[in-house]
């Protein structure tokens, strides 16, 4: 088996709500999605005392988190909003540097559940983030 590099993943966020138009946020040095399923169990005393799972049902969820250098202060704007109004941001998840529209991606509405900025005077502002998806998630490739 061999080795892969670490998660490209990158976070773009609507700049205006049903323009279908997406911006990156920032480039990331960290990132971590996480899909979550809670699966319904089933099992009785019939199931040879293995657990057994409804398979098709439940709940599915999207978690996200990052941290990396801002790069659109519009960008910024829209996510620091969201997360002080308490509202979803429609947002493409790319998993490739090929841009929103391209490659692997996950698109869907996610809530801002947490958005930290920071930085030195004389460095580059930094930004970490924590988002929920609310609603469905669709995929492509």
């Amino acid at each position: 088996m061999t080795n892969r590099a670490g998660v490209n993943l990158l976070i773009f966020v609507e700049d205006a709500p049903g323009s279908g138009n997406y911006i990156a946020l920032g480039g990331q040095n960290s990132a971590t999605l996480t899909i979550n399923n809670e699966l319904i169990e089933t099992t009785d005393k019939l199931g040879n005392e293995f657990a057994e799972s409804l398979e098709g049902h439940g709940i599915q969820s999207m978690s996200v988190s990052g941290a990396g250098l801002v790069d659109s202060s519009v960008a910024e704007e829209i996510v620091l909003q969201a997360c002080l109004n308490r509202v979803g941001i429609n947002m493409v998840l790319g998993l490739t540097e090929q841009g929103p529209t391209l490659g692997k991606r996950f698109i869907g509405r996610f809530m801002v559940a947490s958005f930290e900025l920071a930085g030195e005077h004389t460095d580059a502002q930094n930004y970490s983030i924590s988002l929920e998806s609310t609603g469905s998630i669709n995929y492509s490739n």
